[in-house]
């Protein structure tokens, strides 16, 4: 009698046990309309995730919102009733696990790849098409409109913007506020302003939409200026422009060196002006003709992004001057126009992905468990 007891009271442990850590195993995260996630469909997500990008760490929060977008739009691709194409799953499989079966077994991402089954990867390839089906169809409305508005602002540079935003109600000098914001140590600036109780708002971009652009941030570009500054009715901003060449293929650059003994002054040295050197003696032009971009070194690279760009540096040896002017740029305007047009049409599908979801939240009832 005291041996069946103890048979029971064992086997009860066992299965409190067993529930308590299936429980801890699988906790619910989110609802969508009927639909349960739970921390294993998420641990799956995640695996899928390594395998798309071919890699073991990943950020989770990012996976975690990915799968809360994914499931909205499917939520949504089930209303608009629509039908995935069978060949485009199966030509995605292929491109995304094929490589998978050449590694070798001890391999970590072969790991994670042997517990994720065929199932559950297909099913994954199913929720990332279908919202790329929908984003696609709510940019085609607007294409057109991206690519007309490109044609007139080629450019092969890519402008990343700075600034620090003040609001003029703070009892502070504008003098004041441009003395203390430092871009080479902004992380400072910002603790200085926050030690004096100053509201900012502290922005740093990358420069998608030209037109959209303050007028005088337009202006500094176009002016080849590395600074600017707003001074308008409510605000004070502080800002700074950092450029350099998109990534191009076959992108080349003339240079024009000029060597001499005397420095000569910034604004002589033009493209439109490199002649009026040739009448001096004391001074020796050389022509780098269409050199790849790619070899140019690192430090010169960062001071010539546009024609006029020039870059010193003093010769120790010969004690000489030495300037090289950027004269002339080659590259195929095909292709940055078509980087211009994918740059927008990737912006434009984040801004649409997010209101999406924002609005989809609320139709398809979405609860986040935050236990």
């Amino acid at each position: 009698m005291i041996s069946l007891i103890k048979f029971f009271a064992i086997n009860i442990i066992i299965l409190i046990s067993f529930n308590t850590k299936a429980n801890e195993e699988n906790k619910i995260l989110f609802s969508i309309k009927d639909q349960i996630i739970t921390s294993i469909d998420f641990k799956n997500r995640i695996k899928y995730q390594q395998l798309l990008n071919f890699q073991i760490n990943i950020d989770k929060k990012n996976v975690l919102d990915d799968m809360i977008s994914v499931l909205l739009f499917n939520e949504n691709f089930k209303d608009l009733k629509k039908e995935l194409n069978t060949n485009e799953v199966n030509k995605f499989y292929k491109t995304i696990f094929d490589k998978f079966n050449i590694l070798s077994e001890d391999n970590n991402l072969k790991k994670i790849y042997n517990t994720l089954n065929k199932e559950n990867k297909i099913q994954n390839i199913k929720y990332d098409l279908q919202r790329k089906i929908i984003i696609e169809e709510l940019i085609k409305k607007n294409s057109k409109s991206l690519i007309e508005d490109n044609i007139n602002n080629l450019d092969i540079n890519d402008y990343l913007i700075e600034y620090v935003s003040i609001n003029k109600n703070n009892n502070i000098l504008i003098e004041d506020i441009l003395i203390l914001i430092d871009f080479q140590n902004i992380e400072n600036s910002l603790k200085e302003l926050d030690n004096n109780k100053i509201q900012y708002i502290y922005k740093k971009k990358k420069v998608i939409y030209f037109e959209k652009l303050d007028k005088e941030i337009q202006k500094a570009i176009k002016n080849n200026q590395e600074n600017f500054i707003i001074n308008n009715k409510k605000n004070i901003i502080k800002g700074r422009i950092d450029k350099e060449f998109k990534i191009l293929k076959n992108l080349k650059i003339t240079l024009v060196q000029i060597i001499t003994e005397k420095k000569i002054h910034k604004d002589k040295l033009k493209c439109d002006k490199i002649n009026d050197f040739l009448k001096n003696n004391y001074i020796e032009i050389k022509e780098h003709k269409l050199i790849n971009y790619e070899e140019v070194n690192e430090q010169i690279k960062s001071k010539l992004n546009q024609i006029n760009d020039f870059y010193y540096i003093k010769n120790n040896k010969n004690n000489k001057n030495n300037y090289l002017i950027l004269c002339e740029i080659k590259y195929d305007k095909n292709q940055a126009r078509e980087i211009n047009i994918n740059l927008k049409i990737q912006d434009m599908a984040k801004k649409i992905e997010d209101e999406f979801i924002k609005n989809k939240k609320i139709k398809y009832n979405f609860v986040l468990n935050n236990e």
